[in-house]
């Protein structure tokens, strides 16, 4: 079964929808104006009865403009635009994410890890250019490299020195010539 059987008199959930390749592009519009579709290799339509749900990064605009995906396929699209604002302007949505992935990356990693009150400003007062997605990943390097139950000022500046760029001269102070345990890595 296809997609399309899979969410007959359902919902279809298209992610990225702006990746489609045109050549594509042309057949879902088609299942959207005509409400059928033809397996591969048939020559028979089926009906279909769906609803389709569809996302992007990219602003309406962008979408609207032609240049890479088809105008008529974005307005037979664009039912219900919804947009959700980036992680930045929605600051209050922070700690309630902090604390669901937390809950469920200890659950993943079978531990009882918190994050110290005094870091919590810290995840305010950045702007998130990776949203949500970034987020979570932070939260999930912070347990990785913790030391104790509690993650503070010191497991963040690690997670962010991780992170930062490094001279040729500073690739040359590690090496790796075996697998270690975790504990070992960390602390070289």
């Amino acid at each position: 079964k296809g997609l399309f059987d899979e969410a007959d008199k359902g919902t279809l959930f298209l992610d990225e929808i702006s990746e489609l390749p045109l050549s594509m592009q042309s057949k879902l519009l088609r299942v959207l104006q005509e409400h059928e579709y033809m397996r591969v290799g048939s020559n028979k339509t089926i009906p279909t009865d769906c609803r389709i749900v569809a996302s992007t990064n990219l602003s309406r605009e962008q979408l609207a403009d032609g240049a890479n995906f088809r105008r008529d396929l974005f307005y037979r699209l664009s039912v219900i635009p919804i947009f959700i604002p980036p992680l930045r302007d929605r600051r209050d949505d922070i700690l309630p994410l902090i604390r669901f992935f937390l809950k469920g990356l200890n659950l993943k990693y079978g531990t009882n890890i918190r994050i110290s009150n005094s870091l919590i400003p810290r995840f305010y007062h950045y702007d998130w250019p990776g949203n949500v997605r970034e987020l979570k990943n932070v939260i999930e390097r912070l347990l990785v490299v913790a030391g104790s139950d509690e993650v503070g000022d010191g497991e963040y500046d690690l997670v962010n020195a991780l992170e930062a760029k490094t001279s040729p001269d500073q690739d040359k102070d590690m090496v790796v010539s075996r697998l270690m345990p975790m504990k070992e890595a960390m602390e070289k």
